[in-house]
């Protein structure tokens, strides 16, 4: 219960005092503020467990506060509008968020390494077609015609990807 009451205060703080945090946050680390990613100081969660306790309760204020508060508005917005919540663009944000806030998190180069490959390796197949489009319309039409009828596909790869190369980076 502790735990939720120190995330409770955090989020107070980070919203209504924001300096009383960032004075709080100095007496935790030196070079810390409510801006900065607690994540950097990673090689000192050691020899400071109040620093490695707050990149915790942060973290997990980062993943759960947005999807608390859509929870909050989605029945008041479907009350007043007078028509349902669309749920699946917030759950592909939120997906991408979440995706985005593990790469932040993580000390694994090896996983950086991959989502940087990733990236490039999606950036290169759009060019390409997008160039095969003018150049050879036979080979690419019927590859093309596949997405063209799903179209939940470029929603997915937008929100999944932009999102979590947003948070991430």
């Amino acid at each position: 219960m502790a735990y939720v009451l120190e995330c409770l205060q955090i989020l107070y703080g980070a919203f209504f005092k924001p300096f009383s945090l960032q004075h709080q946050l100095r007496t935790i680390h030196p070079e810390l503020s409510p801006w900065s990613s607690p994540f950097e100081l990673r090689s000192e969660f050691a020899t400071n467990p109040r620093l490695k306790r707050y990149a915790n309760q942060a973290w997990l204020l980062s993943a759960i506060a947005p999807l608390l508060i859509t929870a909050i508005v989605a029945p008041l917005y479907t009350l007043f509008a007078r028509e349902t919540f669309d749920w699946v663009d917030p759950g592909l944000f939120f997906l991408g968020w979440w995706i985005g806030l593990l790469f932040a998190r993580g000390d694994n180069q090896s996983l950086s390494i991959w989502a940087d490959r990733s990236l490039y390796g999606f950036t290169a197949i759009v060019l390409l077609f997008a160039l095969s489009r003018n150049f050879a319309p036979e080979l690419i039409q019927p590859i093309l015609e596949v997405f063209q009828n799903q179209p939940n596909y470029s929603t997915i790869f937008n929100v999944l990807g932009l999102v979590a190369f947003g948070v991430a980076g």
